[in-house]
């Protein structure tokens, strides 16, 4: 059953919500730059385009959430719904009020919120750290469809481009494997230039809400900088200047590490570490298999891409036989 009309009517819907309601920890400013961006991805154009990819609708469908982007689920749901799947969906323990607000606005469409931990559907969804992926998948029966995405990381290479990058590292505060946890340039002022974005990002999206655990990760990281390069930090936010060997992924609010080294020295340093999601440069860097895209982009991903290697309008249906 097609219901396109219904899951546009249900993204009209959303607009209308104001997520500074919600329970994301972020900024008022914050919450709604994210929200905006997500329901512009879902352009009548991106639906028709994303319908017409090959496959069966799945008749039933579980879709588990992450709680680091709380508009994730969105575009997902979208396809499943539009397709006529009907979805079980598994919100994140402490985006009830997001996850509730989202469900009520698809009164027209077959979108079950649950809380419970049972799962069924002809295929599942899941999103979160590596060992729940694995927790899940090793509950399910052997013929469940399993599509899991567990932990990842984002980097960019920058030349000029230092406004963009700053507001990716903005959205969302920073959190979630599209954010861009560290930089790399070659340009000699690098992290002065890096410095100001980051104070003008803050400026137009304040910082929300940055857990206990995260302030002394953000410390830690701090104290290498300070003894192997160097810390540039205002309100809100900070950058770490790292040599490229003591650089390790991860996703900090509002921190991001910074390592100098030429484009043809990206690809060797990246592949130190698996689990590369997302890459932001002005230029085609060569390293296959994963998502590129443009500074400013990263946390704004279209409809119609590549998600960690399964292209998202054929991942919501079932193959042709």
């Amino acid at each position: 059953m097609n219901r396109w009309r219904e899951a546009r009517q249900w993204r009209d819907r959303l607009r209308n919500l104001d997520p500074s309601a919600f329970d994301t920890g972020l900024s008022p400013a914050g919450a709604g730059a994210a929200w905006n961006a997500a329901l512009e991805a879902l352009s009548d154009e991106a639906l028709e385009r994303a319908a017409e990819a090959p496959g069966v609708p799945w008749s039933s469908a579980t879709f588990i959430a992450a709680r680091t982007v709380f508009t994730a689920p969105i575009e997902w749901l979208a396809l499943l719904l539009g397709h006529g799947t009907a979805v079980r969906w598994k919100s994140a323990a402490g985006a009830r009020v997001s996850a509730q607000a989202i469900a009520a606005a698809a009164e027209d469409l077959p979108l079950t919120l649950q809380q419970d931990r049972s799962l069924s559907g002809e295929v599942i969804f899941a999103m979160g750290s590596d060992p729940t992926i694995a927790e899940i998948q090793a509950s399910l029966p052997a013929n469940t469809t399993f599509f899991g995405f567990g932990s990842r990381y984002s980097a960019a290479w920058i030349e000029g481009a230092w406004d963009a990058i700053a507001e990716d590292a903005a959205f969302y505060d920073g959190r979630g494997c599209f954010s861009p946890g560290v930089v790399f340039s070659s340009a000699p002022d690098a992290a002065e230039q890096l410095a100001a974005a980051m104070t003008s990002a803050q400026n137009r999206l304040p910082v929300g809400e940055i857990s206990d655990a995260e302030h002394a990760a953000i410390r830690a990281r701090r104290a290498l900088a300070k003894v192997t390069g160097k810390v540039f930090e205002g309100e809100g936010w900070s950058v770490h200047q790292l040599p490229a060997e003591r650089w390790t992924p991860a996703a900090l609010p509002r921190s991001i590490a910074l390592v100098s080294c030429a484009p043809d020295e990206l690809p060797q340093l990246l592949r130190r570490f698996p689990g590369l999601s997302t890459l932001g440069t002005e230029r085609t860097i060569a390293f296959a298999g994963i998502r590129q895209c443009l500074p400013g982009q990263m946390q704004k991903p279209a409809v119609n891409r590549v998600h960690d290697g399964i292209f998202l309008p054929a991942a919501v249906l079932r193959p042709n036989k």
